[in-house]
């Protein structure tokens, strides 16, 4: 699973969700379009924490996640959210 130079490879999208935490998700849709996969993701985060883990997005794709500050744009990487 691993890659070169400390980057670690993301096979699946996957989200954890620690105890007392309140998440929503707004949008979650996927369509196959023949030459990418475009995928819509936004989950708002509205107390407690995430840890996501999201492997790289087609240009088209979007992922997001609000938090009562901002919103963060994840474009595939490992993070953790937190309010």
């Amino acid at each position: 699973m691993g890659g070169g130079a400390g980057k670690t490879a993301v096979r699946h999208d996957v989200i954890r969700v620690t105890s007392d935490t309140v998440l929503a998700i707004d949008k979650l849709s996927s369509v196959n379009t023949g030459a990418d996969k475009v995928t819509e993701t936004e989950l708002d985060l509205r107390s407690g924490k995430i840890f996501g883990a999201v492997k790289k997005q087609s240009a088209a794709s979007r992922f997001e996640v609000k938090i009562p500050n901002g919103v963060a744009g994840i474009r595939g990487t490992i993070f953790l959210d937190q309010c």
